[in-house]
């Protein structure tokens, strides 16, 4: 029984870090899609 409360616990610490990131990666990881190396970096430089 022990085991099963180890392994629910590590799913729910990955969950919690998992939708934790989401608004870290929406406001801080940029959009590249369609977009040149260099206009990507000229924005990174930017920040």
């Amino acid at each position: 029984m022990m085991v099963v409360a180890r392994i629910i616990l590590g799913l729910a610490v990955f969950a919690v870090f998992a939708v934790l990131s989401i608004p870290f990666v929406a406001r801080c990881v940029p959009e590249t899609k369609g977009r040149s190396l260099e206009e990507i970096e000229r924005d990174l430089v930017r920040r």
